[in-house]
């Protein structure tokens, strides 16, 4: 595993405990707790309303409690025969806590200048914002693991960087800490790359290639399926007062 002094304390910096992650895991457990204990509680509200429409002989009652049961648990459809008020109130109250959680790792990571793990963090608020769930769960290594090869159209197409494909060479399934090889469409030997797997979300940044005297890139994006997008930006390899940045579109080869 070859890493350089890209990430100022070496590949600890993503290989070793992660102070913030293990802040912002346990803010996203604690979330989960709370939401499951609204969650039970409105289930609760809604068998007692099905066992007093039950002991009072009222079937239309029973079968329309029954479906919003049904309903609710299948895909969160609020029910009408009890009041979800009290159930809305405190998942407001868990999403608000880990929406400053994510807030403050995004800071934490930016101002410790790990600026891939920024983006990717706040990649995941902003899906969190739109009603997702906070990724809690093990990485994907059906598709992303060592051996594991993601390709794409050397040229890039209209606003896509001429990566050709990204090799991932090392994974640790445990941290989600990864090391790789990008190769670019110009055949020129890759670049060497370390990042970190969140969940479906991954970032990672490279390291310089002979001949790339000034450059540094850093990647942040997500992986759906057989797919993988991602945005990336990075100082220009010819002038190091100027920064490119673009996106990338690559599907899983192997």
């Amino acid at each position: 595993m070859v890493v350089c002094a890209v990430f100022f304390d070496g590949v600890t910096a993503f290989a070793d405990e992660d102070v913030v992650e293990k802040q912002l895991m346990a803010a996203k457990l604690e979330f989960e707790s709370a939401a499951e204990k609204a969650r039970t509680g409105l289930l609760a509200d809604l068998k007692k309303k099905e066992e007093a429409a039950q002991k009072a002989g009222d079937l239309k009652t029973l079968e329309k409690v029954q479906a919003e049961a049904k309903a609710f648990e299948a895909d969160g459809t609020l029910p009408k025969a009890v009041a979800v008020k009290g159930y809305e109130s405190q998942l407001r109250t868990a999403r608000a806590k880990l929406e400053e959680e994510y807030a403050a790792a995004v800071k934490q990571y930016t101002k410790g200048g790990k600026i891939a793990l920024a983006k990717a963090v706040q990649q995941e608020l902003d899906e969190f914002k739109k009603g997702g769930v906070p990724l809690t769960k093990a990485p994907p290594v059906a598709t992303f693991k060592k051996g594991t090869l993601w390709e794409g159209p050397s040229g890039g197409g209209a606003g896509k960087t001429a990566v050709q494909s990204i090799e991932i060479t090392e994974l640790d399934s445990k941290t989600g800490a990864f090391f790789g090889k990008l190769h670019m469409a110009d055949k020129r030997p890759p670049y060497e790359i370390v990042g970190k797997l969140m969940g479906n979300t991954f970032a990672f940044e490279t390291t310089k290639r002979k001949g790339d005297n000034f450059h540094r890139s850093f990647t942040s994006g997500k992986i759906d399926g057989n797919k993988l997008t991602a945005d990336w930006s990075g100082i220009d390899r010819f002038n190091p007062n100027k920064r490119n940045s673009g996106k990338i579109e690559l599907n899983l080869k192997k």
